[in-house]
């Protein structure tokens, strides 16, 4: 088999291939890279000999945004007979979803579709979408209302970018001092939220709806975060609340027509309870670490869209844990 992975010198793109490795097709699978900048480390991971997989080529590409950036992934895939394409960013999501409505292509594109990578990106829709079907989740609302949003719900407030990824550029706003001094150089793409829990009471949980059954899966992992918003730190938790929290959130998106894939839900607590302030509406920078903790979601795709077979692989091995670090490719 054929996989195409988009973004060889991102966090995600490395983990989806460290995850490809990890599963039991990858002494069968060829992984070609594509990246937007030259020498990422991907591209050279064949180098090192640790990995089963084959490496069958790397490519540049367009930026995502430019126009010429899908003819540029369609030609690849046609060229050297692509069967999947996992995409590696946070900027290739869109236009890879717009990818999965060509006739062609889009069978080939495992992300989640435009209707639900533009419900799960946009925080202000994420939490209307939670208020219309009941969904414990952080009040949150537009920057330019923050007034009064701090009357109602009182402060800390934090305020984040309306479409952002990896807890990046947060401002934690918490009292009126903060507030005042608050300056965003585009407030009108600024969404607040209430601030809940604490961080020692945040969790990241991959979620995958199988293709083929229909079932909803999770894996639970008490997290801390590195300086850059990444997750540094994980360990596999077994909780049923935000078991059936996650579970819950996977059953309201599927009512809504998700047919299946991937997404990550990204919580606190708040009294006790699982309240959801994000969704990524994509893989996870994590999936290699969740892989090898049980939680193939690589593998899955793989069975569901290739094989067209349900998976039943999904083993979280409770109390397991990983650290990132830092490491380099030679060549």
């Amino acid at each position: 088999m054929n996989i195409l992975i988009t973004g060889a010198g991102s966090v995600m793109g490395q983990s989806l291939f460290r995850a490809a490795n990890f599963s039991k097709y990858a002494a069968d699978m060829t992984v070609f890279f594509t990246n937007s900048v030259p020498e990422p480390a991907g591209f050279h991971f064949d180098s090192t000999g640790f990995y089963k997989t084959k490496f069958g080529g790397n490519f540049m590409v367009p930026v995502a945004r430019e126009a010429t950036y899908l003819p540029a992934i369609k030609k690849i895939c046609a060229d050297c007979g692509i069967d999947l394409v996992f995409g590696g960013t946070e900027h290739e999501i869109y236009p890879l979803a717009h990818l999965r409505e060509d006739a062609d292509f889009g069978p080939k594109i495992t992300g989640l579709s435009h209707k639900f990578v533009d419900i799960t990106t946009d925080k202000l829709k994420l939490g209307g979408f939670f208020s219309a079907h009941g969904v414990e989740h952080p009040a949150t609302g537009l920057f330019a209302n923050v007034r009064g949003f701090a009357a109602r719900y009182g402060f800390p407030i934090v305020a984040k970018p309306r479409s952002s990824s990896s807890s990046r550029n947060i401002v934690v706003m918490r009292n009126e001092a903060d507030l005042a001094r608050a300056d965003f150089d585009l407030p009108e793409n600024i969404v607040v939220q209430e601030y809940i829990g604490n961080e020692n009471e945040e969790y990241t949980c991959g979620c995958y709806l199988d293709f083929i059954s229909g079932r909803g899966s999770a894996i639970v992992m008490r997290r801390a975060l590195t300086p850059d918003g990444a997750s540094g730190f994980g360990e596999v938790v077994k909780d049923n609340g935000l078991e059936d929290y996650c579970l819950s959130i996977i059953e309201v998106l599927k009512k809504e027509g998700l047919e299946g894939g991937a997404f990550n839900v990204q919580l606190r607590l708040r009294d006790g309870r699982p309240s959801a302030f994000e969704i990524n509406g994509r893989y996870s920078s994590t999936e290699g670490p969740r892989a090898r903790l049980g939680f193939n979601a690589v593998e899955a795709t793989i069975e569901n869209c290739l094989f067209g077979r349900a998976y039943d692989g999904f083993r979280p091995r409770i109390g397991s844990r990983f650290r990132r670090y830092y490491e380099e490719v030679y060549w």
